[in-house]
């Protein structure tokens, strides 16, 4: 098996650290409800949970957006 190369390897954040934050990723979302990039990006596409785009690849949620979406969808993540 190959080692990660230390200059593009990025660590998942834990969840403490994701609950601090104001504006979530794609990633973020992700890892909060368990399922894949691509399934937040159908989420967000199907306007079930609202985003920001902040530039050409930028994709940020708001943390109260985030938790609006999970209280409507009980059964995600």
């Amino acid at each position: 098996m190959t080692e990660r190369n230390p200059r593009h390897y990025k660590p998942k954040p834990t969840m403490s650290e994701l609950s601090e934050k104001e504006l979530l990723s794609m990633a973020d979302c992700s890892v909060l409800l368990g399922v894949t990039v691509n399934t937040v990006r159908r989420f967000i596409h199907s306007r079930r949970l609202l985003s920001i785009n902040l530039g050409y690849r930028t994709v940020r949620i708001r943390r109260c957006d985030f938790d609006m979406f999970l209280a409507a969808n009980n059964d995600v993540g």
